[in-house]
């Protein structure tokens, strides 16, 4: 006859006996031990499931299913309640944390790019952008710099955060201004067809506020560069 399961003979078990009998995906060893655990057992004949509740703000999400993942973001849906108890689904895309980075040499001159962007299908003016790769957010500032437009920079200021499509994104980039420059050549990718622009900051800011100038990042940076001069 088969045993028929009974949550509560696991309590205050060792927890090589969780493990055996719950072998989801790893969780921290002190899960197991805790009113959680047996709150979100679900008992389904043949076996057992985790539903993995958890609360998020006055959101509960049910479950999470990766749609698409790539090397610089990934798309999921969860099955929700909402705030006002009715059932529903919320896509969510999270993307890899950025840098950007407004150079400004002893001029007073500013470095940015032109460049082509394959999503907008046209060129745009952009300053020095990437992701964050497996290092900390000044290091990856000074790696995108000497990529992009081979500049080396002795001063470094870190300007804040910003946040994009905080609605369906996880999108950050850290800005950063940086000051006495040194140039070299530039390592660009396969990808990256750069053009380099230099311009007075004054300059930068009527293109700004004319509209010439949509990037997010770089609108932010330089009118915080604007600002601070």
């Amino acid at each position: 006859m088969q045993e028929m399961f009974c949550p509560l003979r696991f309590i205050h078990q060792p927890l090589s006996i969780y493990k055996k009998y719950f072998p989801q995906p790893a969780r921290p060893s002190h899960f197991f031990e805790s009113k959680d655990f047996f709150d979100n057992l679900v008992l389904k004949q043949g076996g057992i499931s985790y539903k993995m509740q958890r609360k998020n703000g006055n959101w509960t999400i049910k479950n999470t299913e990766k749609i698409f993942e790539n090397d610089f973001f990934k798309v999921a849906e969860d099955d929700v309640v909402r705030p006002d108890g009715k059932d529903s689904k919320y896509a969510t895309i999270d993307f890899k944390p950025g840098v950007a980075v407004l150079p400004i040499d002893d001029d007073g001159l500013i470095h940015l790019t032109r460049q082509f962007r394959y999503a907008l299908g046209r060129s745009n003016i952009e300053c020095i952008a990437g992701s964050v790769e497996n290092e900390d957010v000044l290091a990856a500032a000074k790696r995108e710099a000497k990529e992009e437009l081979g500049i080396r920079a002795d001063e470094w200021t870190r300007v804040g955060r910003i946040e994009s499509l905080t609605s369906i994104t996880n999108s950050h980039a850290d800005l950063f201004i940086a000051h006495k420059l040194t140039f070299g050549k530039p390592e660009t990718e396969g990808t990256e067809e750069l053009e380099q622009l230099k311009m007075s900051l004054d300059d930068a800011f009527s293109k700004v506020m004319s509209g010439e100038i949509t990037h997010a990042e770089t609108c932010v940076l330089v009118l915080k560069a604007h600002a601070l001069k």
